[in-house]
């Protein structure tokens, strides 16, 4: 998948990872099998390696020929941040359990504004 992000338009292969990711969110709060959650759960890991994979292409190719290591701490440093503000924003406006599909899912759009 690095080749063809290499090859591509990154920002529209960033778009759709994004969009079907927070759609598979959504969609996990319709799953009533475990058939359903296996799948659900393979595709979301496919488009989140898609996006992953987009986002650190465009990383390296901004970090190439500068410092490297300062720019791959910046790069985990804040990737721990949005990590951690992620998980504070859900567990605090989380007053039932299916509200935090909806939050993860909203929280994937923000993979738009990369």
């Amino acid at each position: 998948m690095g080749k063809i992000a290499d090859k591509t338009d990154r920002r529209k292969m960033l778009r759709y990872g994004a969009i079907t990711y927070a759609v598979v969110w959504f969609a996990r709060l319709f799953a009533t099998s475990v058939t359903e959650i296996i799948l659900l759960s393979f595709l979301g890991g496919l488009f989140a390696t898609r996006i992953i994979i987009v986002v650190f292409a465009q990383f390296c190719g901004f970090a190439r020929g500068k410092h490297i290591l300062r720019n791959v701490v910046f790069w985990e440093l804040w990737l721990m941040f949005g990590k951690l503000f992620a998980f504070v924003l859900i567990i605090l406006s989380v007053a039932k359990f299916e509200v935090a599909f909806i939050m993860a899912g909203i929280l994937s759009l923000f993979y738009l504004f990369v």
